[in-house]
């Protein structure tokens, strides 16, 4: 319950949702890349 308390806290402030939302992108924009890179390359050795 406290986590939660702080967590919805920590929410409410636009600056750390921003930032939370910020790396999360990023974060997903980095699985994407290295999920194109693992294909290619998965690619290559197939052909």
């Amino acid at each position: 319950m406290l986590a939660y308390k702080v967590l919805s806290k920590w929410w409410l402030d636009p600056r750390c949702a921003t930032m939370t939302t910020a790396l999360v992108l990023v974060e997903l924009e980095g699985i994407k890349i290295a999920g194109k890179d693992s294909y290619r390359e998965a690619e290559s050795l197939i052909y």
